[in-house]
């Protein structure tokens, strides 16, 4: 989806030796973008100049005249082959997925069948400084590249002779939302690349260098229980507890807002912050099973509720009950969650823990000596003034 040629000339129709020596390549400017916008959209095949997540977008010029444009943006959600190839667990991939950029975008502005190798030498330049690039805007180098070639249109030619690895053929399926895909049944040749000597070492390692920890923080903890018992959790919160709320302006159902919060606590989450983080981090199989309310407009999609929401109920709700009703049913799952989970009415409600207040110090006496005297010695008698 990325590669495009383009049969366009080069003012003074240098030789390639000499084109391949002289061709430079940088970052986009910002009064460039418009340009680069236009360049893309009327002349690569896709006609989308778009670009999702984190993106830097590369010229590579001779004598002053673009010659190829390229886009890396952040990765795609879920590639099989990659993952695999990778060593990832499903975890190791929301964990790591940072690490991963996409060449999303690639357009050759020079006919190619003048220089042949101008290609594969714009995409050597722009991989050698794309994880300090990376690092410089976002925090952390990346350590992988992906792209995805057309087989029906290109053969990949850059990407092989620039070093890349292709792991076989994608399954054609195009990502429509979070967790929801449109098979197009036009599969994409998938090429992978680690830049760097040791790069594919650090992302398959059991823990990840702090160099490479992702700036926006930790992910939520994974929800502690599989999808095919949140039912009966919230049937559990529906049967025994009561809606303390005023039923006018409820948005969301007392059960699954009840569930949600409890799925958060044994998940180890210490405040509504965290709490509602947790519920985004949530799939909309395990929201639709949690009885989420539907999104307007949107055939199964869920919303899940926002800090607001889960802090004015936590300040009606009585934590003894949630506690109480929350533990009978762990004791209904017996086997299959977490042996031990500590489930607190303060650590619910985000209240600190009170703290001994200290007590002043007092002087204390100087101690008595408990050597004895000797027998023959006599105290000396006191006098009276």
């Amino acid at each position: 989806m990325s590669v495009h040629l383009f049969e366009g000339p080069i003012r003074g129709t240098p030789p390639e030796p000499q084109l391949l020596e002289a061709v430079t390549v940088r970052l986009m400017e910002n009064g460039e973008r418009e340009r680069f916008d236009e360049e893309l959209r009327t002349k690569h095949y896709l006609k989308n100049a778009t670009a999702v997540g984190r993106v830097l977008r590369y010229v590579a010029e001779y004598q002053g005249q673009w010659v190829a444009l390229l886009v890396f943006s952040s990765a795609a959600f879920h590639l099989k082959i990659r993952d695999q190839w990778l060593h990832w667990s499903p975890r190791e991939l929301e964990e790591r997925r940072h690490l991963i950029a996409q060449n999303a975008r690639f357009l050759v502005l020079a006919a190619p069948g003048q220089w042949p190798n101008l290609a594969s030498r714009v995409l050597k330049l722009v991989c050698e400084r794309l994880a300090q690039d990376w690092q410089a805007h976002f925090g952390y180098p990346v350590q992988v590249v992906e792209s995805f070639v057309d087989p029906q249109r290109f053969r990949g030619t850059c990407y092989k002779a620039t070093g890349w690895e292709q792991l076989g053929l994608t399954q054609g399926c195009e990502r429509d939302w979070q967790d929801f895909y449109t098979d197009t049944q036009h599969p994409k040749q998938l090429w992978v690349w680690a830049l760097g000597e040791g790069a594919l070492e650090r992302v398959r390692a059991a823990e990840l260098p702090s160099a490479l920890a992702d700036p926006q923080g930790p992910l939520p903890p994974a929800c502690p229980v599989p999808t095919g018992a949140l039912d009966s959790l919230w049937q559990r919160f529906y049967q025994r507890m009561t809606d303390p709320r005023d039923p006018r302006g409820v948005r969301h159902p007392l059960a699954g807002l009840l569930a949600l919060i409890a799925l958060a606590v044994v998940a180890g989450c210490k405040g509504v912050h965290a709490m509602a983080r947790f519920a985004q981090s949530l799939n909309h199989a395990q929201r639709r099973h949690l009885r989420c309310r539907p999104r307007r407009g949107q055939r199964r999609q869920y919303d899940v509720p926002c800090e607001r929401t889960f802090r004015r109920l936590l300040k009606r709700v009585d934590a003894e009950e949630l506690k109480e009703v929350l533990t009978g049913w762990m004791a209904a799952q017996e086997g299959q969650l977490p042996d031990v989970v500590h489930v607190d009415g303060k650590v619910v409600k985000n209240a600190q823990p009170a703290r001994p207040v200290p007590r002043p110090s007092r002087p204390r006496p100087p101690r008595k000596s408990l050597r004895k005297s000797p027998r023959n010695s006599k105290s000396p008698k006191r006098t009276r003034p």
